[in-house]
This record gives structure tokens, sequence and C-alpha cells, in this order.
């Protein structure tokens, strides 16, 4: 089957209006920050963080419907822990007919089944909702950036990574996409104001964000 972009953003995008009717005392921000320890109350879902899943230290995560049941590793870091979360919540919500998932740690892979790219769209929406993430980066940055021609940005990741400006231009230029919007991702200011990286807001990993901010069209 060919993945379901536009069904993984509306689940993920129904799930938090759910809550946020829920949880009326709460703002948009913190229903997003939030959300992953909501929807597992929401639907009453059995979270364990164990140190290893079926004796693999390669899985991440696991889903088990029948008993509500998630397994979430803790060999991996916070951001990517949520993530993780994330993703297995998407599979409750989205892919009824399947009992059992076990996924390794995010990774972009255009080989993935269908139903594991949407768990990611899923995820992502639900941890960096368009509209919310939209607001926040033109908030640091007021439009979106041309990563190879912005001096401004150029002289921003010098003075975060104390090197010249002329030898953050040529890396930006010769680097990948997401390499460059990584670089965006873990900024923490932008002509002279400071700010926290996007991927800290979110409390997601850099890579997470970078590839978040391309396919939003918001850093190329």
């Amino acid at each position: 089957m060919t993945p379901r972009p536009y069904a993984a953003r509306i689940a993920a995008q129904t799930l938090l209006q759910r809550l946020g009717r829920r949880e009326r005392d709460l703002t948009r921000e913190e229903i997003v920050a939030e959300s992953l320890d909501l929807a597992v109350e929401e639907y009453e879902l059995k979270l364990e963080q164990v140190p290893c899943i079926l004796g693999n230290p390669f899985y991440a995560g696991r889903l088990i419907r029948a008993p509500r049941l998630l397994q979430i590793s803790t060999n991996y870091s916070l951001p990517s822990r949520r993530y993780t979360l994330a993703h297995e919540i998407g599979h409750f919500l989205m892919h009824t007919g399947q009992n059992h998932f076990c996924d390794r740690e995010f990774h972009p892979d255009e080989n993935r089944p269908y139903y594991e790219i949407e768990a990611d769209g899923f995820a992502a929406e639900l941890l960096m909702p368009h509209r919310l993430l939209t607001d926040q980066f033109l908030a640091r940055f007021r439009a979106p950036l041309e990563t190879s021609a912005d001096q401004p940005l150029f002289y921003s990741l010098a003075a975060q990574h104390e090197v010249e400006p002329r030898e953050v231009s040529r890396t930006l230029r010769e680097s990948a996409p997401l390499e460059r919007a990584i670089s965006v991702a873990t900024l923490n200011s932008y002509k002279g104001a400071f700010f926290a990286p996007l991927n800290d807001a979110f409390s997601v990993s850099k890579m997470a964000m970078g590839i978040r901010l391309l396919n939003l069209q918001l850093v190329r």
C-alpha cells in the first residue's frame, strides 16, 4: 500500500483537538508539550519504560494492542523516546487491523512499510504541529530560509560554533539539504535575537526537526 500522509496528519490533528477540548485550561503549546502523557491517559494505555525490548537492544518501541501495552526502551535519548512513543500511539490509532508492532529508533528510510511511514507522519504532526511550528519558526526567522544564501544565517552559525562566516557559507553550500536543515533546527540566535533552538523548544531530536523543516519547506 501507498503511505497516506494526509490521513496521518488528520489523525494527529484530531487527537490534539480532542485533548484540547478535554484540557481547556491548557494553552495550545502546553497541549502539544504534554500530548503524549495526555494521549496515554485518554486511551487508557499501559506505558512501560524498559531497559530492553524482547532481548533486542536495537528495538526502541513496542505496541501490543490487545492489552493496550506500550513499551519504550530506555536505551535511547529522551527526544528519541518521545518520538518513538508518538510513533506507537500513531500505530494504535491508525493501524487497528494489526495487533503487534516492534520498532527501531527513527531513521528516514524510503524502503520502510507504508504503515511505518504513516506512523512517522503522525508522530511529526503530534510533536511538531505544522501551524505551531510555522508560528515558532517565523517568530525566530521572519520567513523561510534559503540556507545557501542567507548572510545573517552564516553569521549566526559562525558565532554559535566559533568559526568564520566564510567557513559556514562554504560548508552549507557543500552540505546535503538535511544537514543544512539541522543547522537551522539547532540554531540559538538570528539577527541579534537569542532564542531556544527549535529542536529543544519541541523536545525532539535535531534530525526529526530538520526533516520536519524540510517537509514544511521552511528551510530550503
